[in-house]
Order: structure tokens, then sequence, then C-alpha cells
């Protein structure tokens, strides 16, 4: 009952739900550094347990003053559907959760693809985000200096952390971020690194396809906040 409670909670948001808009300066800025884009579209993601994910797509800013790249890294699922525990771990009372949400909220009546009131409020697809901010000089990209993503729980973690003791190596190799999604609707956690691990290239997220999954709504916040510089100290 108070699964069906919050539901009904956050459709009523719906139609009063306040955008996040990334500004229209971040895509024009998309064609310069053309160096920094081929570097990232190459290097892209290590992703374990990458969960049929579609699309790896990216947005980046250069901050000349302080000789930082910031990029919004976006994981795009076309669906989001529970596993009831297969392959994410879980617990018998979330299992339970698992098997209502797609009654209404991520897929009517478990049709795949159907959306539920989760695309109503939110847009088409699963899209996550990931932010990573890198050193460069002389447009070469020098080191990974951090890595935002969200735990299972959608609590926002920054690396390196010292409170949890996790390092910058334990979530890149050779300066390419190394994430694991560790939740059936597609949260993230560092990575054990086994041979579930496959290396997605980025490509640039296309404007039109921004507007298609209406990215400006309030989805995929940690990737879009930190490409604002002066939200990334």
């Amino acid at each position: 009952m108070k699964i069906f409670l919050l539901l009904l909670t956050i459709s009523s948001t719906i139609f009063c739900q306040e955008p996040t808009i990334l500004s229209d300066k971040i895509f024009e800025y998309q064609s310069d550094y053309q160096k920094i884009h081929g570097w990232i579209e190459s290097q892209g993601l290590f992703i374990e347990n990458s969960a049929k994910l579609e699309n790896l797509f990216y947005l980046m800013n250069v901050d000349h003053e302080n000789q930082v790249v910031h990029v919004g890294y976006f994981l795009d699922w076309e669906n989001e559907f529970p596993d009831f525990g297969r392959t994410f771990k879980t617990t018998p009372k979330k299992i339970l959760g698992q098997i209502l949400l797609p009654l209404v909220y991520t897929n009517f009546l478990y049709i795949p693809n159907s959306g539920g009131l989760q695309q109503i409020q939110f847009g088409k697809h699963d899209v996550e985000g990931i932010y990573a901010k890198y050193s460069y000089d002389d447009s070469d990209l020098t080191e990974l200096l951090e890595l935002r993503f969200e735990l299972p729980g959608h609590n926002e973690i920054k690396v390196p952390n010292e409170k949890l003791g996790i390092t910058m190596a334990d979530v890149s190799q050779d300066m390419v971020p190394w994430i694991k999604v560790a939740s059936w609707n597609h949260l993230f956690a560092p990575p054990v690194k086994n041979d579930q691990t496959q290396k997605f290239k980025a490509k640039l997220f296309p404007k039109d396809k921004w507007q298609e999954y209406n990215m400006d709504r309030k989805r995929a916040e940690v990737g879009k906040k930190y490409l604002i510089p002066e939200n990334s100290q």
C-alpha cells in the first residue's frame, strides 16, 4: 500500500516538475576542442555488468582558468525492468517492491517498453549520469581527477573518498573511468574488475536526441550539473 501511495505522490508532481536546464551554450561549445573530443570518444568507459546498455553519450566543457575538462557521461538504457534478484542481490522486501513497480510505474502491467508513470514524468528510456573531471595541458588530458556517480539508494558519491577508502585507482584504468552497474534500476558502484567488464566508446549526445528524451527535465543530474564550472567546486 505504501508503494502505491508513493507512486501516486510521484505522479502528482509530473505537471509541476521544475526542469533543470542545460544551457544551449553547452551544445554550441561541443564543436570546439576536437583533440579532447577524440580522446573522450575513443576511450569511453569501462563498465562492469553493463545490463544491455544501449548508448554511451557524453557532453563536455573546458575550464581554461583551472585547466580542467568537465565531462558528463550519459548511459542510455531502452528500459528499466526489475530483475527480481536474478542478477543483482536484493532482499525479499525489495523484491516485493520490484513486483509492484511495473504495474504502473516502470512498465504498465509488465509490458516491456510501455513506459509507465516513470516515462511520463521523466522522458523516454532510462538515462543515468556520471561526471568525470580531467586535468589538461595544451589540449592533452593528463589525469583523471574526480568521478561522481549515484550508489543504489540514489546517494551521490565523489571519488576519491577518504571516508569510504575509495581511490581513483579503484575506479579507473589508464585515466579511463571504470564503473559497475550495481542495481536493476541502473545505479552504480566501484567495480570488482572481473570478466564481465566491457569497454564502451562514447559518442556526443545529439541535441535532437537530448530533446527527444526530455533531458532538460530533472534526470541524470550527476552527469549534467557539474558540466557548469561553478557547480563543480
